[in-house]
């Protein structure tokens, strides 16, 4: 075993750190290799499993001080370290130290994915069928804290106890847990492990709880209302919903500050016949936060229930289906100071494919895009340059039954930069003003999209990270949009998001070969700003994009 290599890390350096030696060693050879911009999850765990079998093999009984100690130098957060060490003592059958380290991870770092294995590590010991005091003890969370009353419920999701699970949510509520919040993260366990019971649960959650604060908030502070839909029950996946289609227009509810405003949450369905709920609440002011497909009786719920209530209704459901993408195509097709790719829709629900294949070539030429029209990041999405490409697209997207309607796109590539990477950028649209959002460059045509070939978020990781250049021209974007723009290309952006009756929007756009804004898509459910975490030309942009919703909501509820 003497040349045998441990993450890059010779074994007798590693028998040197057990005795406290060769810490510089340890440090630098654990940081290339644990903090590569590219290695996947499955990589990190087998690099740690390796590392360990080879402290056994050594006969090191200290495992955990030593992975624990390694992990420190190698710069990582406390719970990293915890979550590393029980994942390394769960893949190595310890199962009962996975427990207790990965229940230390969540105490410290309180993310949900963490809850996974914590829920994996309790079902290897037989902790399935714990009474509910046994795994909240194994949490060893404080009391009253909403971190232990999101943990409980998300973690007897995962163990397939949803009733149980429902029922102590109301603790969650107590505790000031919005339940955005916990539904982001219970929809991301069950999205992971498809567990449909769950689904329902959560389906019964919202029905029982209609009104949720976002947060404890200070006395006469205004009390906002973000109200969303639920899908349509034509978008049902056979008896239950798929998870994106549950949660997918959370995006832009989730991320509505509540630094000046009490935010409340709340679904159209189950608020449309509870008027006393707004009043006792003392809403001021309704956020509409509807998905552009928003069904049309739907849009109409929303708009009584404020109308009989008496407060303003920003984005009003009605006015944000003037946004789907044939919509936008049929309005912005005829200007010449932009380009808006041809959008056509079908139904594919039990659709003759070959009859459907007919009509769609018959409307557009190759390439063209096929899509749901209910997906996001581009799920979904096939880009298609002859025939045998669209027969397999349409056949998958029969099979999946995303949605029961499909959009046909006309093919349009973004500029490039000197390197290669298609720009495409985000704003958003509040009230008149346009403000930068983010930029998605990637060598990959769907830029902000996830695809097999090549996601964004690890592009940026791994080329684009270290880029001066790169991060130069977002800084740009960030600081003077319209400057980095040019006036006609800044109007023509505003003049597509004007006249369609909605307040906020986010808008998705390149630049075509002649310079002119090729916009992908204008949508009220967009993330709308990013505090990138070691990217500081973001932060004034997302503050004044924070500042322009909040501006709104306030002049609009003080009007009433």
């Amino acid at each position: 075993m003497g040349d045998k290599q441990v993450l890059g890390l010779p074994v007798q350096n590693i028998e040197k750190f057990a005795a406290a030696k060769g810490l510089v060693a340890a440090r630098k050879a654990l940081s290339e290799k644990l903090n590569e911009a590219n290695l996947t999850a499955d990589r990190r765990l087998a690099l740690l499993r390796k590392l360990f079998q080879s402290a056994q093999d050594l006969g090191c009984s200290h495992t955990t001080v030593l992975i624990g100690r390694i992990l420190l130098a190698a710069k990582r957060d406390e719970a990293s370290i915890y979550r590393a060490i029980g994942i390394a003592h769960l893949k190595l059958g310890h199962n009962k130290r996975a427990v207790a380290a990965l229940g230390a991870a969540y105490q410290h770092g309180r993310l949900p994915d963490v809850l996974v294995e914590f829920g994996a590590a309790l079902k290897a010991i037989g902790g399935s069928s714990w009474p509910v005091e046994q795994i909240d003890n194994a949490l060893g969370l404080k009391p009253g804290v909403w971190p232990r009353a999101m943990a409980l419920p998300l973690t007897l999701t995962y163990l397939g106890r949803g009733q149980e699970a429902v029922d102590h949510v109301a603790t969650a509520t107590k505790a000031g847990c919005a339940w955005p919040q916990f539904d982001a993260a219970a929809a991301w366990v069950l999205a992971k492990h498809r567990l449909p019971k769950g689904v329902e649960h959560l389906e019964k959650l919202m029905d029982q709880h209609p009104l949720w604060p976002l947060k404890r908030t200070r006395p006469r502070m205004t009390q906002a209302l973000v109200m969303a839909n639920r899908p349509r029950q034509s978008v049902h996946v056979g008896k239950q919903y798929t998870i994106q289609q549950i949660f997918g227009g959370a995006n832009f509810a989730a991320l509505v500050p509540g630094r000046k405003l009490a935010i409340n949450y709340g679904l159209i369905e189950s608020l449309h016949d509870k008027p006393d709920l707004l009043r006792d609440r003392k809403i001021e002011v309704v956020l509409g936060n509807a998905m552009a497909e928003v069904d049309e009786d739907i849009a109409r719920q929303a708009k009584e229930l404020c109308d009989q209530v008496g407060i303003p209704l920003v984005n009003a459901p009605a006015s944000v289906r003037n946004l789907r993408r044939d919509a936008n195509y049929r309005r912005l097709k005829d200007r010449s100071d932009l380009l808006f790719p041809k959008t056509l829709r079908y139904n594919i629900a039990d659709a003759d494919l070959k009859a459907l294949k007919t009509k769609i070539l018959s409307d557009f030429a190759f390439p063209l895009l096929v899509r749901p029209t209910t997906s996001q990041y581009g799920g979904g999405m096939h880009l298609c340059e002859g025939n045998e490409a669209l027969d397999q697209a349409l056949a998958t997207l029969a099979k999946r039954r995303i949605s029961p309607e499909i959009f046909a796109i006309e093919f349009h590539n973004a500029q490039r930069n000197e390197k290669g990477h298609y720009k495409v950028y985000r704003c958003a649209w509040i009230d008149g003003e346009l403000l930068p959002v983010n930029c998605f460059f990637n060598s990959h045509w769907n830029t902000h999209g996830e695809n097999d070939q090549q996601r964004s978020s690890q592009l940026r990781a791994s080329t684009l990270i270290n880029d001066p250049a790169f991060h130069a021209e977002e800084a740009a974007f960030m600081a003077d949009v319209r400057g980095y723009l040019g006036q006609a290309n800044s109007d023509a952006l505003m003049a597509a998001c004007e006249g369609v009756g909605v307040d906020i929007c986010g808008i998705d756009f390149g630049l075509t070969e002649d310079g002119r804004p090729l916009i992908f898509e204008i949508n009220p459910n967009m993330l709308l700003w990013w505090y990138r975490v070691g990217f500081p030309h973001f932060w004034p942009a997302a503050d004044r994009t924070i500042e322009a919703i909040e501006g709104l909501l306030l002049r609009r509820a003080a009007r009433a």
